[in-house]
């Protein structure tokens, strides 16, 4: 009714039953949004354990590649170095199947009496065609002013001279200086004046009659044999130091040209130091017929 409409609201409602209601629903509320809270403090916490635990896993992941490109470095370093070290043995064992070198050596001394220094030696053991025709060649007796004839004027050549510096380099030396005993002496490289002078005057020097004697008397000795003409050729193509005589003349026996087969009546192929020097031609080029009859061929291993 009228009356009852223009009564004011709250006459309607218990206040303390709206206030009570009002207390349970912030309780509610306040419920909720702890519940809230803690769900998203979990939350939290959990997605910062699984950051945590992908974080340690990354590390652990990329601390383990880390090691394994250490060890992957590592062993590649240890290879590389074994292969190094390989490839350094090789070249020794392939220079020491070959000749040594020497970039100091030299073998253009003028004086004759003096000793070489070859740049290129070989030994027993090592032989080879090639070696040997690098022993021979390095000292150029074509060109070599330690080797040309008549330089002092006195009727001077070189043949025993010759004959010494590629035996010596070879690793076989037929000597230029002996003692009393025939033993061979070498000069010591680097004397002075004096101490070369009183190194002489105490030592015989051969000539080339005073080779001959020697290959016959100690060659034998001293590892060189007495062979023929066809054995001396087979030799020397083999690489094996080689040596040819005849009546006061001295000479290296060299390898063949591959189309220059054996021929007794010329002998084996020669390089050698004389009245003409050359490096290559056949012991009958530089023996007369006579003296031809009396060569002798040595050999050394």
């Amino acid at each position: 009714d009228t009356e009852t409409a223009n009564q004011p609201l709250a006459n309607n409602f218990d206040k303390d039953a709206v206030a009570e209601r009002l207390e349970v629903h912030e309780m509610i509320f306040d419920g909720v949004v702890d519940l809230v809270k803690t769900e998203v403090e979990k939350k939290r916490i959990a997605d910062e354990q699984e950051a945590a635990r992908k974080k340690a896993e990354d590390e652990a992941a990329k601390k383990k590649a880390e090691e394994e490109e250490a060890a992957r470095k590592e062993k590649a370093r240890i290879e590389a170095e074994k292969a190094e070290a390989d490839r350094l043995a090789a070249e020794e064992a392939k220079k020491s199947a070959e000749v040594a070198y020497n970039p100091d050596g030299n073998v253009t001394i003028r004086d004759a009496w003096l000793p070489t220094d070859p740049i290129y030696t070989n030994s027993e053991g090592n032989r080879s065609r090639e070696n040997y025709i690098l022993g021979i060649e390095q000292f150029n007796v074509t060109s070599n002013d330690r080797y040309t004839p008549y330089k002092l004027g006195k009727g001077d050549t070189y043949c025993n001279i010759y004959v010494s510096d590629v035996t010596q380099a070879m690793g076989a030396p037929i000597p230029h200086w002996v003692n009393q005993d025939l033993e061979p002496q070498f000069m010591p490289i680097g004397l002075n004046s004096d101490e070369r002078i009183e190194w002489m005057e105490a030592r015989d020097e051969l000539n080339a009659y005073g080779v001959i004697n020697w290959l016959q008397v100690k060659g034998p000795a001293n590892g060189w044999q007495r062979v023929d003409g066809m054995t001396a050729q087979d030799r020397a193509n083999k690489g094996y130091p080689t040596v040819a005589t005849s009546p006061g003349h001295v000479m290296i026996v060299r390898p063949a040209k591959v189309e220059d087969t054996y021929v007794s009546i010329w002998g084996p192929t020669i390089a050698q130091a004389g009245k003409t020097n050359s490096n290559y031609c056949w012991v009958r080029d530089k023996v007369n017929q006579e003296d031809f009859k009396w060569a002798e061929y040595w050999t050394h291993n």
